[in-house]
C-alpha cells in the first residue's frame, strides 16, 4: 500500500503543471472582435451619396469609434477618405459624404476602431450620377398670400425636406396664367436662404386689378422644382386719375463705356394712379437700360435712344445717349475722398504741380507764388454761398481749385498708345474781382498734355507736338465788379457765346507710352483770378 500511495502522489505532481496551463490565472479577457457589415450606398447624386453600416456585436474590448471609409479602389481603409459617425451604439448608422466626382466608381467599407485595431465590414461599390441628378426630391408647399395691394403682395411657402443634394435657391414663381412656369413667361421672386421651415417672398411691380397665380419653388441640382399646388389672388385697383403724359428732364446724355446713369422723369398728372413705367434701348450694343429700374449702362461707342413708356396709356418719351470711349483719368471729377462738405483735402490719384515746374515752363516773370497746397479742391457748397454764379457749370460735390494770386495745378500720368489720337479737356471757370472786362487766358495755360516728366511733347525730330483745340477760341476771364456781385463765372468762345469746356485733340508721337494730363494756373498779377476745374477727361478717339 505504501508503494501505491507514493506512485499516485508522484503522478499527481507530474500532472499538476499541465492542468495549470489550461486555466487563465492572470485575469485578462481574451479579445473578441466586433462584427459589422457595410450598407449599400443610397441617395446617390453627382457629387455625393449616403453611406453606412450595421454593427451587430460590440466585441471585447468594445469599439470606441464607428464610421465609413471610401475611395476609388476596392477595400478602402481609414487612410483613404474617413468619415466617423457620432456615437458607439450597436445597430445601423449612416453618413452623407460630399465632394465626389460625377459619374465615377467608388468603393466603401464600414469600420469600427477598437483598442486592438481597426475592424472593417464588407466592400460595396457604387457609381456617382451625372450632373443634375436629384437623389431625393425636395418637399415644399405654397401656403397663403397676404398684404395684397395694387402692385404688391406677400406669398408664404414652407419646405419640409431640403432634398438631396440640398436646394440652393428658393422663392415664388408667379404670373397671370394658372400653373405659372418660367418657361412659359412667368416671373420668379427669389431668396438665397436655405434650410427647412416657413419663408415669405415679397412680390412687387404687379399690375393693378389683376388676377395672379403663384407657387413655391426651389432649385435643386440646377433644376427648378415646383410645388404641385398654387395660390390665386387679385391685386386691388389703383386710386387716382389716369396718366396723361410723361416727360424726361434730360434729353441728351453722354456716357463713357461701362459708365452708368439714370434719367429723371415725371408723369402727368403728378397724382396719377398708375405710375408704373418700363424702359427700352434702341441699340443695346451701344447702351443698355434695365427695363424696371431705368439704369443706363454705356457699352460701346455710338448713339442710342433710351425710351420710357407708361404702363397706363402707353405714353412715351426718350433721351438720346451718346457713348464715348472710356475716360482714362481716375477720379476725373475730384470726388474722392468723400470726406465732408467742408474738406479741402488733396483729391485722390492727383499730384500737385511743383513750383519748379512753373518757373521752368512759364518763366520766372509768370511763375507767381509757389503752388498752393492749402486748397487743392473745394466743395460745391463753397460756390453756393461765395460764388453762386460758378455752381451751374460744376458737377458732383467737389471741384479742383487754385486760389487767387497763386500758381498751382494738378496732374496724372496716363498710359497711352503711340500713334493714337486722343481727345481731352475739362470744365473750367474763373473769378476776377477787378471789374476790368475780359482778359485773355490761353487754352494751354488751363489744360495741357505733356511728356511724363512735365516737359512739352516732341516728335522724333525733337519738334514740339502741336495741340489742336476743338474750338478756335481764346478763353477769357470776365470782369466781376465788386463784392458781393462778382458777375459771371464763364469764359467765352470767339463768337462771344458762353462755353465752359476746354477741349483739345492730340496725336501721340511714336515711342511715347505715357503722358501727363495737367490742369494749372499761373499768377495773373493784378486780376487775382480763382481758377477751378471739373469733369476732366482723356479718351482715345481713333
Amino acid at each position: 500500500m505504501r508503494k501505491l500511495f507514493i506512485s499516485l502522489t508522484a503522478a499527481a505532481l507530474l500532472l499538476a503543471p499541465a492542468c495549470s496551463n489550461n486555466n487563465n490565472t492572470t485575469g485578462e479577457e481574451e479579445a473578441v472582435p466586433p462584427t459589422l457589415t457595410t450598407s449599400d450606398a443610397t441617395a446617390i447624386f453627382a457629387t455625393g451619396a449616403t453611406l453606412g453600416g450595421n454593427v451587430t456585436t460590440a466585441g471585447s474590448p468594445a469599439f470606441v469609434e464607428r464610421g465609413v471609409c471610401y475611395g476609388p479602389d476596392e477595400n478602402p481603409t481609414v487612410s483613404n477618405n474617413r468619415t466617423p459617425v457620432e456615437g458607439v451604439d450597436l445597430g445601423a448608422f449612416e453618413v452623407s459624404v460630399a465632394n465626389l466626382t460625377e459619374q465615377t466608381s467608388y468603393h466603401a467599407r464600414a469600420y469600427v476602431n477598437t483598442p486592438n485595431g481597426i475592424v472593417y465590414g464588407n466592400d460595396v461599390q457604387f457609381n456617382t450620377a451625372e450632373a443634375g441628378t436629384i437623389a431625393v426630391q425636395p418637399a415644399l408647399t405654397t401656403d397663403s398670400v397676404s398684404s395684397i395691394t395694387a402692385t404688391t403682395a406677400i406669398v408664404y411657402g414652407n419646405i419640409t425636406n431640403a432634398g438631396t443634394p440640398a436646394y440652393t435657391e428658393r422663392g415664388v414663381c408667379y404670373g397671370k396664367m394658372p400653373n405659372p412656369d418660367t418657361d412659359a413667361g412667368a416671373k420668379r421672386a427669389t431668396s438665397k436662404a436655405t434650410g427647412t421651415g416657413d419663408y415669405l417672398i415679397s412680390l412687387t411691380g404687379l399690375d393693378p386689378n389683376t388676377t395672379y397665380y403663384a407657387k413655391a419653388y426651389v432649385i435643386c441640382a440646377g433644376q427648378l422644382c415646383y410645388d404641385s399646388s398654387e395660390v390665386q389672388f387679385v391685386t386691388s385697383a389703383l386710386e387716382g386719375p389716369p396718366v396723361a403724359g410723361i416727360y424726361v428732364y434730360t434729353l441728351t446724355l453722354q456716357l463713357d463705356a461701362k459708365q452708368t446713369a439714370t434719367v429723371n422723369y415725371s408723369i402727368i398728372p403728378l397724382n396719377a394712379g398708375n405710375t408704373k413705367v418700363s424702359w427700352s434701348s434702341s441699340d443695346p450694343s451701344v447702351a443698355t437700360v434695365d427695363a424696371a429700374t431705368g439704369v443706363i449702362t454705356g457699352v460701346a461707342v455710338g448713339t442710342a435712344t433710351i425710351t420710357v413708356t407708361t404702363d397706363d396709356g402707353g405714353f412715351k418719351t426718350s433721351c438720346t445717349v451718346t457713348v464715348v470711349a472710356e475716360n482714362l483719368l481716375v477720379n476725373p471729377g475730384f470726388e474722392d475722398p468723400d470726406d465732408g462738405p467742408t474738406a479741402l483735402t488733396m483729391p485722390d490719384n492727383w499730384t500737385l504741380v511743383p513750383a519748379e515746374w512753373f518757373q521752368s515752363y512759364y518763366g520766372s516773370a509768370n511763375a507767381g507764388t509757389a503752388p498752393s497746397g492749402l486748397n487743392p479742391r473745394a466743395p460745391l457748397t463753397w460756390f453756393s454761398s461765395t460764388y453762386p454764379g460758378m455752381k451751374p457749370i460744376l458737377a458732383g460735390n467737389f471741384t479742383a481749385r487754385v486760389p487767387g494770386n497763386a500758381s498751382g495745378g494738378l496732374y496724372q500720368i496716363v498710359t497711352v498708345t503711340p500713334g493714337a489720337t486722343y481727345e481731352y479737356g475739362c470744365y473750367i471757370g474763373f473769378r476776377d474781382n477787378s471789374g476790368n472786362g475780359k482778359q485773355s487766358v490761353n487754352s494751354d495755360m488751363a489744360v495741357k498734355i505733356l511728356a511724363a516728366d512735365g516737359t512739352g511733347l516732341v516728335d522724333s525730330g525733337n519738334n514740339p507736338i502741336g495741340i489742336t483745340y476743338l474750338s478756335a477760341f481764346t478763353p477769357v476771364i470776365t470782369g466781376m465788379g465788386t463784392t458781393p456781385t462778382y458777375g459771371q463765372y464763364l469764359y467765352y468762345n470767339d463768337s462771344n457765346t458762353p462755353d465752359n469746356w476746354v477741349k483739345g485733340v492730340i496725336t501721340i508721337p511714336a515711342g511715347v507710352t505715357q503722358v501727363r494730363f495737367q490742369v494749372d494756373q499761373r499768377d495773373y498779377g493784378s486780376t487775382s483770378p480763382v481758377m477751378v476745374w471739373d469733369e476732366c477727361f482723356l479718351r482715345q478717339t481713333q
